[in-house]
């Protein structure tokens, strides 16, 4: 109600059972979207800190979120993340990505970044992060993503839910590099999340299915010559 009666003008006489009557219909629309209490409450947050946010970024106000892109910073934008502040920013990664606002063609906008910096900074008040921050701590995500999701395409290869690792026999992960075997025994909380984000569907059961019989075959063609795929040129991308 308190934030409602900040950004929305309602005639003096009538406001309590105006804004009484929005906040209703705010709920509920909020309320038959989630799926269980812990979506409802998050997105009831993420909804408010967006009014916020807006007003803050409107023309004339000051209060603006700094990028700090100065050149020269260095392991300043490597801030020290906890395991609960990743997952907020994953959810809201997943909660906006469809929304044109936040994320367009090419990534997300500088209101998504504003937006998702103001919420953890609000989230977690002595966290103190600069949109450089969470911008590195997305990439890294992105490629620590890209490294397992070039492991589940390997044929062989498939994802346990609940230890959340990649699964297979000692001979396919002799097969692999270096940086891909370590994580055969480290979990990886958040790439059920970051699929639906990239590749726009869930993980189906304990296997990510694809056409292994039919890559197999155009790799181990002898004419065959394989074009780089999206996870190699990340990889091959310099840190």
């Amino acid at each position: 109600m308190v934030t409602l009666k900040k950004h929305l003008p309602v005639p003096v006489p009538e406001e309590l059972s105006e804004l009484q009557k929005i906040a209703v219909r705010f709920e509920d629309m909020i309320y038959k979207k989630a799926t269980d209490q812990s979506s409802y409450l998050r997105k009831i947050s993420l909804k408010m800190l967006s009014m916020e946010t807006k007003t803050q970024q409107a023309p004339g106000n000051a209060q603006v979120i700094s990028n700090q892109n100065n050149p020269g910073q260095g392991n300043q934008n490597r801030a020290s993340w906890t395991d609960d502040q990743t997952e907020i920013l994953v959810s809201m990664m997943k909660e906006y990505a469809d929304v044109s606002q936040y994320h367009g063609p090419n990534g997300w906008t500088k209101e998504g970044w504003n937006f998702m910096t103001a919420h953890l900074n609000k989230q977690f008040t002595s966290s103190n992060l600069t949109v450089n921050q969470v911008k590195y701590r997305a990439q890294r995500l992105k490629r620590d993503y890209a490294i397992l999701k070039s492991i589940l395409d390997r044929s062989g290869f498939g994802w346990d839910p609940e230890k959340k690792v990649p699964k297979s026999i000692d001979e396919k992960w002799d097969e692999l590099s270096q940086e891909q075997r370590k994580w055969r025994f480290k979990e990886f909380l958040y790439y059920d999340d970051l699929h639906k984000i990239y590749e726009g569907k869930a993980i189906q059961g304990k296997r990510c299915k694809r056409t292994a019989a039919v890559l197999e075959e155009k790799y181990n063609s002898f004419h065959f010559v394989p074009e780089e795929t999206f996870t190699e040129e990340v990889l091959r991308a310099p840190r």
